[in-house]
């Protein structure tokens, strides 16, 4: 015995799924109205459906994060710069004053006023 092969037309698809997507009919009930299989209803459903994949919706979302991961490439970047510019200018103060700045950095200001002198060969006594 041979298998019969329907073919149905786009609007009857739609209609198919249309009446599907209500929530009154089932797979079967849909599938009997329009005389064909659940398989088939269901696949047209998958295709035709307002729950399918949109694969432009897609590739906006794709082109809009490319989009943010390119500014944040250019941000990071940026930062880096800045960064490697401040360590710059702290090594040329630090040359300046006779004074590792990265080391002192936090230190309170009579601590460092200290280290200062007895660097330049001045001592300064602590107020007690």
């Amino acid at each position: 015995m041979s298998k019969i092969h329907k073919s149905f037309d786009e609007s009857v698809k739609r209609y198919a799924v249309s009446q599907l997507e209500t929530g009154k009919y089932s797979v079967a009930d849909v599938a009997r109205e329009v005389g064909a299989t659940k398989s088939a209803v269901w696949k047209w459903s998958q295709y035709y459906g307002r729950y399918r994949e949109k694969p432009e919706v897609l590739e906006v979302v794709m082109s809009s994060e490319k989009e943010e991961i390119e500014r944040l490439k250019s941000a990071l970047a940026d930062s880096h710069m800045k960064n490697l510019l401040y360590e710059e200018i702290l090594n040329q103060a630090g040359k300046h004053y006779k004074v590792d700045l990265k080391k002192t950095f936090g230190t309170s200001q009579s601590e460092f006023s200290n280290e200062v002198a007895s660097q330049s060969g001045n001592s300064v006594k602590p107020q007690e």
